[in-house]
């Protein structure tokens, strides 16, 4: 399982986002641009590991916006 997530966060910041608009793709670019790109996937495959477990607890599907306020929330706690 830890391989397909990977694979999937290595296709994701391979290709291009065209909307713009998913906070966790914007993130690992982020994290891609100070960190570099190998440790950008694994930490994205983590990321979507979460979001899928939480996905599948609460019942819910994917909402880019929640998913953009509770990483804000989340730095601002450590700051």
């Amino acid at each position: 399982m830890l391989t397909l997530l990977t694979q999937a966060a290595h296709t994701s910041l391979r290709h291009k986002n065209k909307s713009g608009d998913d906070p966790v793709r914007g993130w690992a670019d982020a994290l891609a641009a100070r960190r570099g790109r190998h440790l950008a996937v694994v930490a994205l495959a983590r990321r979507v590991s979460g979001v899928l477990w939480a996905m599948w607890r609460d019942g819910t599907l994917y909402d880019a916006q929640s998913a953009a306020a509770a990483s804000a929330k989340g730095l601002s706690l450590e700051a």
